[in-house]
């Protein structure tokens, strides 16, 4: 009997040395979005851009707020890709100066569901539901709610990656509304810098430090202006990694342009963007 047993014994051990370990923080994880609980989950975006400008001598200001809280649910999982339903609940958009004051319609976004699909590792791969919703505000024109869903979700490692692992990646980011377009190239050098608990899910902090380029075209009463410039920032934001969901980031951009004008006065002027923005997931 002994003879038996002690071949099956190392047969046995053998089998669970060659098992794979769990993976963790310190040996590496592999991220992948995964569907939301049945019940949804509601994200709300806030931001504020502090825009400064010197033309001819004089300095002009404006604030600008940005507000949006949508439920999203899911709906399949395929091949790698997730399809999800967005649904608007509330969207804002305000902009004050000393010389004005207005707010954006948003009456054709309100209570609107589209659906997007999202890849596992967060790349946006269908938005054309979301460009069909579209909301204005003044001189600017019509906006797509599209615009607020392309880089929303932050993209994760090709690769998996353990604590104190960095990687790189860039992005192009393109913005068309009705009287502007806007691109912005920008690359993100990032780190996995811990584990932290955030509403309480246990996840992958990350620690993004951004520069980029930004180039701009804008039309308003028979003027172009045609901006460019640099882009500088930090974003720190939280992956939940057990459940595959973005929980939340802390993103602060500055961009300094040089702005030039065609049509009756030609003339150049700098203009400064101080973005400050948060993503959590809220409970509405």
């Amino acid at each position: 009997m002994s003879i038996f047993f002690l071949p099956v014994f190392f047969f046995l051990t053998g089998c669970a040395a060659k098992k794979p370990l769990a993976e963790s923080p310190e040996t590496g994880l592999t991220l992948l979005y995964k569907l939301p609980p049945e019940s949804g989950i509601y994200y709300r975006l806030e931001s504020d851009i502090n825009q400064s400008m010197e033309i001819q001598g004089q300095s002009i200001g404006a604030d600008i707020e940005q507000i949006m809280v949508f439920g999203m649910e899911p709906v399949a999982a395929s091949e790698g890709k997730l399809t999800l339903d967005i649904t608007i609940d509330t969207l804002g958009m305000f902009v004050r100066s000393p010389m004005m004051k207005m707010s954006a319609d948003v009456s054709e976004v309100l209570g609107k569901q589209f659906t997007i699909d999202l890849s596992e590792k967060g790349e946006e791969l269908d938005l054309s539901g979301a460009e069909l919703l579209k909301y204005s505000i003044a001189q600017a024109g019509s906006r797509s709610i599209a615009l607020h869903f392309q880089e929303f979700f932050p993209d994760l490692p090709g690769q998996k990656i353990k604590i104190g692992d960095p990687w790189s990646e860039t992005d192009t980011i393109n913005e068309v509304s009705e009287n502007e377009e806007v691109v912005t190239i920008m690359e993100s050098n990032n780190t996995f810098e811990g584990i932290e608990n955030v509403e309480g899910y246990e996840c992958v902090k990350i620690v993004s430090q951004l520069s980029g380029s930004r180039k701009g075209t804008q039309s308003a009463q028979g003027v172009t202006l045609t901006s460019e410039g640099d882009v500088e920032g930090a974003m720190t934001w939280y992956f939940a990694y057990k459940e595959g969901v973005f929980v939340k980031s802390i993103l602060v951009s500055i961009v300094k342009s040089t702005v030039s004008t065609s049509g009756a006065q030609t003339f150049t002027f700098p203009m400064t963007l101080k973005i400050n923005s948060i993503v959590e997931i809220s409970e509405k």
